[in-house]
């Protein structure tokens, strides 16, 4: 018999809380991520770096676990462009 690997891929979206709800929903989020081996942060690099990533980008590294950074939607950006925002976000974690 072979052996296998299994791996649960959980998507975890942060949002800037409104109601009570939201906040709650960002602390559920927050807690599943101190259960996790490693994150794959995905970054709309296709816009401004801003204040909810430098929440989210602090929050994933006081987790001391690896972070596999993912840049999105690149396909959009001039070259200079993807140099600036990859080195940006680099710096925070």
């Amino acid at each position: 018999m072979k052996s296998a690997r299994l791996f649960l891929l959980i998507l975890l979206v942060f949002i800037k809380p409104k109601f009570r709800l939201e906040s709650r929903m960002n602390k559920e989020a927050a807690d599943v991520i101190q259960g996790v081996d490693l994150i794959y942060l995905v970054v709309d690099a296709s816009v401004p770096y801003a204040k909810g990533d430098e929440f989210v980008l602090n929050m994933v590294k006081n987790t001391g676990l690896p972070v596999f950074l993912v840049l999105n939607k690149m396909d959009k950006m001039k070259p200079e462009k993807i140099v600036k925002s990859d080195s940006t976000v680099a710096r925070t974690l």
